[in-house]
């Protein structure tokens, strides 16, 4: 693989086809998912609860609104880095992975807290008052140790795996 790379290179350099940029890195696509997955396990949570008729139309827009305000940040943050390019694109430099694990353990942790509160309302653990309170606590104290460790991932080209 590494003997096919250098050829295209060397073609490249050569005056060949010019290659295409190369796509996100493999955490960089696991982090991501991990945020959107968990967010439309959420709101399919919310729909279902709502055609079981266990949530009104107006606890279902409060679910909703809640999600969508804890969410929106980072799916929004993440997605732009991952799909325009905009973050570290191509293979990262080998170095510290510890970052790369805190990326995707804080994303992992934080979605399944969210996804685990949506659920209890959903096994009638829990009531929606109960979890909306929950959902914007968690959006508002953990967002000071999920912001600054997807930042750190997304803009250090020196954390990551070699493809």
């Amino acid at each position: 693989m590494a003997d096919r790379t250098r050829a295209r290179a060397k073609s490249t350099a050569a005056g060949g086809e010019s290659q295409a940029a190369p796509g996100p890195d493999r955490a960089s696509l696991v982090i991501a998912s991990c945020w959107l997955i968990s967010f439309f396990v959420c709101s399919v949570l919310g729909m279902f609860l709502l055609w079981d008729e266990r949530i009104s139309s107006e606890g279902f827009e409060a679910l909703l609104t809640q999600l969508s305000q804890t969410y929106a940040v980072y799916v929004g943050a993440t997605v732009t880095f991952v799909y325009t390019g905009r973050g570290v694109a191509g293979p990262r430099a080998p170095g510290n992975r510890l970052g790369v694990f805190l990326a995707i353990g804080v994303s992992l942790a934080f979605n399944a807290a969210l996804v685990g509160t949506v659920t209890g309302v959903a096994v009638g653990a829990a009531k929606l008052q109960d979890a909306l309170a929950q959902i914007a606590f968690l959006g508002q104290y953990l967002s000071w140790l999920v912001a600054p460790v997807l930042g750190y991932y997304f803009a250090n080209p020196n954390l990551g795996e070699q493809r």
